[in-house]
């Protein structure tokens, strides 16, 4: 039990771990889910097991709705599994067995280790250590295609897929863009899609956004740019309309 949220959890998980110590991105969460308003809409690009889902179902109550989507099996069992745990409590959650990305399709899923590994499977093969890395193929979909009405915040965690997720709700971003991002700007994941931490950045900037929180400097002070390529935050961002 970790802030009235009942968890079920795999210990050899590195991220589960940090759930259980009560160490995972605790305080930005709280931060984040803070401007989410009762009755309103929480979409999770890379839900995991519910880390972020969950506490913001419980957050929005039964009046709002929440659209998680994973890909790994595996986690959405165990993400059904911590919804049932708190089903009292919580929004409808709609859970999307599909990864997100420019384009609908289909996509090689990859880990050392899809169970104990969950919080580190990846679409791309140089991501993974292991020689033999275990793949399942998964459905694609994409924000225009899967997201209707209006997003209150959008949280994106895809080891490095990021820049795709965007380019995948351009119609979304166009009519009705989410009030608030939660990005993870991975240097060294985004580096295996091609991608920069300043061309993640600087697209969600081009989206009409702009950094406001976070747990590290961008967001509270001014950063040097361009961004490194070792950069590592999770940023939140805000539209200019809000």
């Amino acid at each position: 039990m970790r802030d009235g949220v009942q968890w079920d959890l795999d210990l050899r998980d590195d991220a589960h771990r940090l759930m259980l110590l009560d160490l995972y991105e605790r305080e930005l969460r709280r931060r984040a889910l803070a401007r989410l308003p009762v009755g309103g809409t929480f979409v999770d690009a890379g839900a995991n097991v519910g880390f972020w889902s969950v506490p913001a179902a419980q957050k929005v109550g039964p009046g709002g709705r929440v659209v998680a989507f994973e890909p790994n099996p595996w986690a959405v069992h165990r993400l059904g599994r911590n919804v049932e745990l708190n089903r009292e409590s919580l929004a409808p959650v709609e859970i999307v067995a599909k990864a997100l990305g420019d384009v609908p399709g289909t996509v090689d899923l990859l880990a050392d280790d899809l169970e104990a590994g969950a919080s580190r499977a990846t679409l791309y093969a140089g991501a993974v250590e292991a020689e033999h890395p275990v793949r399942v193929s998964v459905p694609v979909t994409t924000l225009d295609e899967a997201v209707h009405g209006d997003v209150d915040l959008l949280k994106m965690d895809v080891q490095g897929h990021e820049l795709a997720v965007l380019a995948g709700g351009r119609r979304l971003f166009s009519e009705s863009p989410p009030t608030c991002l939660v990005v993870e700007v991975q240097g060294e994941l985004l580096a295996h899609a091609g991608v920069s931490p300043e061309q993640l950045v600087h697209a969600c900037e081009e989206l009409g956004y702009r950094a406001v929180d976070g747990d590290g400097r961008l967001g509270h002070v001014p950063v040097a740019r361009p961004l490194p390529p070792e950069f590592f935050e999770t940023v939140v961002f805000q539209h200019a309309s809000a």
